[in-house]
């Protein structure tokens, strides 16, 4: 009878750790999921960032080559 009981008891006491191990993956595993969502959005802003300076470049790229053109003219 002892015997039935210590291995209950080791099954109940799995069980929990079962149980703890899998709360902690959910959370460790949502804290993922945004670190990579806010990982996205910075990246996304970059992007946005650097395509609005090369839109600037461009446009004082223009306008020199313009200020070229009537100072030669």
């Amino acid at each position: 009878m002892t015997k039935y009981n210590d291995l209950v008891n080791k099954h109940v006491m799995l069980e929990k750790e079962l149980v703890s191990l899998k709360k902690t993956f959910k959370s460790r595993r949502r804290a993922c999921k945004e670190s990579i969502t806010a990982l996205k959005k910075e990246k996304d802003h970059n992007n946005i960032m650097k395509l609005e300076a090369e839109k600037e470049k461009n446009i004082l790229d223009n306008l020199t080559i313009e200020e070229e053109r009537s100072l030669g003219a």
